[in-house]
């Protein structure tokens, strides 16, 4: 069997093994052939351990870029920079727009909403303390809006369970409620002096 590269021949480490055993007791061999301009054999001994070193660094590329990429992200977060074209919900862009790499059109400095704060702790104590449904915090809050149109959703419109429940569910992985009350208070305290 003639293969162009490790990576693509299979899905992970344990895949590759398995395969090369049930290839192996059908006396069929594998032939990779890029492998840095030389071929690679798995019909001999050597071909062999080759094979499973280098199946392991296929496995090993994509979990590190994986890694890079979850660590620079947790980096430009700690930073409260955003790469998104929307900030998230309780967020806003401030200042120009910052070069970077290919999501530099859209990598901006966040700062705290304090009104789509306020709403997402509401929508949290409806939700989670008072134990309200979604429509039923959906009514709630469109019926706050009809006095106050503050407590719309960021585009000005009603909100519907749909939305009103992805809103909270985004704004629970990103942060706990301590850190928005924290963010919030001191928000507010820096308003006042």
């Amino acid at each position: 069997v003639v293969v162009q590269r490790i990576d693509r021949a299979f899905r992970d480490t344990a895949d590759g093994l398995t395969s090369m055993a049930r290839l192996e007791k059908a006396k069929v061999a594998m032939h990779f052939a890029d492998e840095g301009g030389n071929t690679l054999n798995t019909a001999t001994a050597v071909g062999k351990m080759l094979f499973t070193i280098r199946l392991t660094f296929a496995a090993f590329e994509p979990d590190l870029i994986a890694e890079r990429t979850s660590s620079a992200i947790l980096h430009l977060q700690s930073q409260m920079v955003s790469l998104a074209p929307v900030p998230p919900y309780g967020m806003r862009h401030v200042g120009p727009k910052r070069p970077g790499s290919r999501q530099g059109k859209y990598r901006r400095k966040l700062e705290i909403n304090p009104i789509e704060v306020r709403n997402l702790q509401l929508i949290h104590k409806l939700r989670n303390i008072d134990l309200l449904s979604y429509p039923a915090v959906v009514d709630e809050m469109n019926a706050r809006a009809r006095k106050d149109p503050s407590y719309l959703r960021r585009e000005g419109k009603r909100w519907n369970v749909d939305k009103l429940r992805r809103t909270l569910e985004a704004a629970m992985r990103r942060h706990t409620w301590a850190d928005l009350d924290r963010k919030s208070t001191r928000l507010n305290s820096s308003h006042t002096d």
